[in-house]
């Protein structure tokens, strides 16, 4: 059924019955995909910032890691000398 036929003439303007509530001009449509285009683009970098956020947390987690793990083999040592001396 056409909107002619059951509103007796066809919407021309924005709010008009059976129109909804469309501006009565496509021109912000225009300023409206840019803004969007921007926000998609603006996820994409955000998705990006995540992922290089997550390598440097991993790497420094390793790197922690490895220091503990240095520390205990170079105070092997030191702890030797310290129990031959009888201070521990």
């Amino acid at each position: 059924m056409h909107l002619s036929c059951r509103y007796g003439s066809a919407p021309s303007e924005g709010g008009d019955a059976g129109r909804w509530a469309l501006p009565s001009s496509d021109g912000s449509y225009d300023s409206w995909a840019a803004m969007m285009s921007a926000v998609h683009d603006m996820a994409g970098l955000w998705v990006s910032y995540g992922v290089v956020q997550g390598f440097v947390l991993v790497a420094l987690i390793i790197r922690c890691v490895a220091a503990w793990a240095l520390q205990r083999s170079a105070m092997t040592f030191p702890l030797a000398a310290l129990h031959c001396m009888g201070v521990q």
